[in-house]
């Protein structure tokens, strides 16, 4: 085999290497960019949990000293107002 024929063949590889690595980098970053969004996905999700678990936290305290009458007020205000909320969240995360 000659030093030419040699060449040309370490030359391909050297592309063929090159072209696959920048593959691998692309893919790499677009990765990333998933994972970042995701995070942050998740963090709005987690305040929102945490939102809501206050927001049972509050029920639970405000309506055991109420009577049925004003539970099922209280209970009506504080689902319209979670329902007004989650519309504000999706509205926002569009």
């Amino acid at each position: 085999m000659d030093y030419l024929a040699q060449i040309e063949r370490i030359s391909r590889k050297v592309k063929f290497l090159r072209e696959k690595k920048e593959t691998l980098e692309n893919e790499n970053n677009h990765l990333k960019n998933e994972i970042s969004k995701l995070l942050t996905t998740l963090a709005e999700k987690d305040s929102q949990l945490h939102q809501i678990n206050q927001q049972i936290q509050a029920l639970r305290l405000v309506s055991s000293d109420l009577s049925p009458d004003e539970k099922k007020d209280l209970d009506k205000k504080l689902n319209d107002y979670i329902k007004q909320i989650d519309r504000c969240i999706a509205l926002l995360s569009e």
